[in-house]
């Protein structure tokens, strides 16, 4: 049994596009592909070069007609490190674009080392509370395992879970990365297994080492 808990609000922000030409987009998250696609003109997206985070993003991107579509197995860095290493052939001559969230762990206007243009495209508002399903489950000890997919997902599960009692278990606790891992406290960090990879993929096969 799955308890799908959003600990996230999306919301959209309604920010004023950059204006180009870019010489390609770079998406952190599935989230700023819309925003993508209001700033990159239809006729454009054949050839304009997208490099994402993650295979999930790269298809939304697919999905709304960019063609030429690349990603990395990993976060906002390995995503910097790809561009500095010119793993993805982008026009010299033009900035690249990165939509991205209001709160970012890491900007990558300041890791990558050509021009970047940021452009805040939408917000994620942590919950105040659990939900009554999930609330009762984790009181209850019936949740093996809690999946972390991001820096801020886990503050927000973490703020949460100290507003339970003192004597809640303490579940399963599984992160796509070390760097989520270190956005808990100590006494759930100290409950984390990563992934080998950080993705979604090797997360679950993580889960099912240790789950079954």
């Amino acid at each position: 049994e799955v308890i799908a808990e959003p600990l996230l609000r999306l919301e959209d922000l309604d920010t004023p596009t950059p204006k180009g030409p870019f010489a390609g987009v770079l998406l952190t998250s599935i989230n700023a592909a819309p925003a993508a696609a209001r700033a990159i003109p239809a006729a454009e997206r054949s050839t304009c070069p997208v490099l994402a985070t993650g295979q999930a993003t790269a298809d939304a991107a697919r999905a709304l007609g960019f063609v030429d579509v690349h990603h990395v197995d990993g976060n906002a860095l390995e995503l910097a490190t790809a561009v500095n290493d010119n793993r993805i052939e982008f026009a010299q001559d033009l900035p690249l674009l990165a939509p991205r969230a209001e709160t970012v762990a890491r900007d990558l206007a300041e890791l990558v080392t050509r021009e970047t243009v940021p452009w805040i495209v939408y917000r994620m508002t942590p919950a105040t509370k659990f939900s009554d399903e999930a609330h009762q489950a984790i009181v209850t000890g019936k949740v093996d395992a809690v999946l972390l997919t991001s820096p801020l997902i886990a503050r927000t599960f973490a703020t949460l879970f100290a507003q339970l009692s003192a004597n809640t278990p303490v579940p399963g606790i599984f992160a796509m990365s070390n760097e989520i891992r270190s956005a808990l406290p100590a006494n759930l960090a100290g409950e984390t297994r990563i992934s080998e990879r950080p993705n979604e993929a090797a997360l679950l096969d993580t889960l099912a080492t240790h789950i079954g």
